[in-house]
């Protein structure tokens, strides 16, 4: 009996590996078609900071060509090999070949490897002086979702596909010499580089503070606009919480940040009527509110940045506005019809009478993912960037091999501001005489740039948590339940639905507690799909207790932690911490939102 229960196991085991095999090795090719090659580190991007409801039918085409083509393949080869051992090799040998083609061995070494090149390179620009012109230029900001300057090479198409751009580029600076980075080549990747100088490595974050924060040690060039003077906007038509990208806006230096959930608010452009591809609203409508709003934000006297994301010619899910001539070719059409509504927005803020003080920089975030776009086998890929009424000329004796790393000093320069030798983070300006990073290090910038580096995790290090308050807690036993009372003993807080949410609580006790002391706290969590949740307590960082709650506990909950007195600092510093171990995509479900506490000693 003991002997066919173990066979049985070990077949369904077997099957259910085979199975996985199947879905990874379909998946797998299915994400190299649609998206080209791909870095390990994305798919942690995808799965863990995506958002709700974006790309739905990305997700129901692996469903249709992955997904049960894993079933009908699982069950014939089941079927019709006899043999285990042969199955399990398959099976093996398929997960081995999807590890391979997300270049996961590479991701695994390089997380171990740690790289100098911030020591020898890195600028950090909080100690750089900038000096900003007299009279600051606005500064508006276009980003083309995948446009690349190739779509004008009449070698790759009958025609110019980039019609319009490629005539007001006359009128502008564009530089050529574009070098793509390796594993970011996708949209968070492209900002970070192009706004901080550095390029982006994925963290998962480990408490609420961390979930609120993006890179918090890190100075973007947004950042030293703000420190300036300037207010920043930023407006894009799909969800910010996908890869975190509203939270890296919000940290660095953008006042005003409008998604998909808030056009309608706050616009009043409903979503349903104009819908672009499955991830939000259409450009075209896109581009009405951008007027709308630059008008409103123009008439202050103070600068601006103003940012923009397009969304139409995003792979694989492109959308063709019925507002453009259309064809059989559809993926053509696309683009000359972004290009088309690109350049008639230009053109728009051309005509404005602000634009005499503003700088328009355009820039493609990154070139084309798709595997079977038309440039696949063309070796220099370029970027769609042009910059025009920059306050200052480009050196035509100058041409640089770049990468996105260099736009931030680039842009920097554009709106007049000078800085010593035009270098920002890892970036060098394209308008100076100094080489950029890719020219002096080559390819083995991309080495570098891919190994773990301690310097770069101190950027993603919360400026919140290691950041104790230490409020004076005047009297034991006093029970604290007003929320701006509450807040003052918080690291970093949130106030939502009238609680306030936080994960770490520090106090400067009356005196030096000889006993042990009982912390009384009310509180509130919310539940994910798993339904429960836990809650690990730590105390002056050591971990004190670990409490799971039920979907059905009765909130408000009231926990009695008792402090050994041995955890009291000498100082009578005492930090208590809240660390969820099942970290949800909204905030309300990281931490925990505080009713009221008190401290009692435990009498002898």
């Amino acid at each position: 009996m003991t002997k066919i229960f173990f066979n049985l196991l070990f077949t369904v085991t077997l099957i259910s590996l085979l199975f996985i095999s199947c879905f990874i090795v379909l998946a797998t090719l299915q994400t190299s078609y649609i998206w080209g090659d791909i870095y390990f580190e994305q798919i942690f991007i995808a799965l863990y900071d995506g958002a709700p409801g974006i790309g739905n039918n990305i997700i129901q085409k692996y469903i249709i060509f992955s997904f049960i083509p894993a079933v009908i393949i699982t069950l014939i080869l089941s079927s019709f090999i006899n043999k285990k051992y042969v199955l399990l090799i398959m099976s093996v040998s398929g997960i081995l070949f999807g590890l391979y083609k997300v270049n996961f061995v590479n991701y695994i070494i390089n997380k171990n490897v740690y790289s100098d090149i911030y020591k020898t390179h890195y600028v950090q620009p909080e100690n750089i002086k900038f000096n900003f012109p007299e009279k600051k230029k606005n500064l508006i900001v276009l980003y083309l979702e995948s446009m690349e300057k190739n779509y004008a090479d009449l070698n790759s198409y009958d025609q110019n596909l980039l019609p319009q751009l490629t005539a007001i580029s006359d009128q502008g600076v564009s530089f050529d010499g574009y070098i793509p980075l390796p594993a970011q080549n996708y949209t968070i990747a492209a900002l970070v580089g192009g706004f901080c100088s550095v390029p982006y490595k994925f963290k998962k974050t480990t408490n609420y503070t961390e979930l609120r924060n993006f890179l918090p040690e890190l100075t973007c060039y947004a950042d030293i606009l703000k420190q300036n003077g300037y207010t920043n906007y930023l407006i894009k038509s799909t969800d910010l919480r996908f890869a975190q990208m509203g939270v890296f806006f919000k940290t660095h230096g953008f006042d005003h940040v409008y998604d998909v959930h808030d056009i309608e608010s706050k616009f009043g452009y409903k979503l349903s009527d104009n819908k672009g591809t499955s991830w939000g609203y259409r450009d075209s409508t896109y581009y009405e509110i951008a007027k709308k709003q630059l008008t409103k934000i123009a008439a202050s006297d103070k600068p601006f940045m103003f940012t923009m994301i397009t969304l139409d010619t995003h792979q694989p899910d492109i959308y063709l506005d019925n507002q453009c001539p259309q064809s059989d070719n559809y993926n053509e059409d696309t683009i000359l019809c972004a290009d088309l509504m690109a350049s008639n927005f230009i053109n728009w803020v051309k005509e404005q009478s602000f634009y005499k003080d503003t700088t328009i920089v355009v820039l493609g975030d990154h070139i084309i993912n798709s595997s079977t776009n038309i440039f696949s086998s063309q070796k220099q890929r370029q970027i769609f960037n042009l910059i025009l009424n920059s306050s200052i000329e480009k050196n035509q004796n100058i041409n640089h091999s770049w990468t996105v790393l260099d736009i931030a000093p680039t842009i920097l320069n554009a709106i007049g501001v000078e800085f010593e030798n035009a270098k920002f983070g890892l970036g060098r300006s394209l308008y100076a005489n100094n080489p950029t990073l890719y020219e002096t290090m080559n390819k083995s910038l991309f080495t570098e740039l891919l190994k773990s580096s301690y310097e770069y995790e101190n950027f993603q290090t919360s400026k919140y948590t290691f950041n104790s308050l230490y409020y004076p807690y005047l009297n034991w036993n006093k029970y604290v339940n007003n929320i701006e009372h509450i807040k003052k003993y918080a690291s970093f807080s949130d106030v939502l639905f009238n609680y306030v949410w936080l994960d770490t609580l520090s106090f400067t006790l009356p005196e030096k507690s000889k006993s042990d002391i009982v912390f009384d706290i009310d509180f509130r969590i919310m539940f994910m799909k798993n339904k429960q949740r836990t809650i690990q307590f730590y105390v002056n960082d050591t971990k004190l207790t670990e409490i799971t709650y039920k979907q059905n506990v009765i909130q408000p909950i009231n926990q009695k932690i008792i402090i050994p007195a041995s955890l009291i600092k000498d100082d009578n510093k005492l930090k208590l911490e809240f660390r969820g171990n099942d970290l949800g995509r909204s905030p309300s479900t990281v931490g925990v939102a505080v009713l009221g506490f008190s401290l009692n000693k435990i009498l002898n």
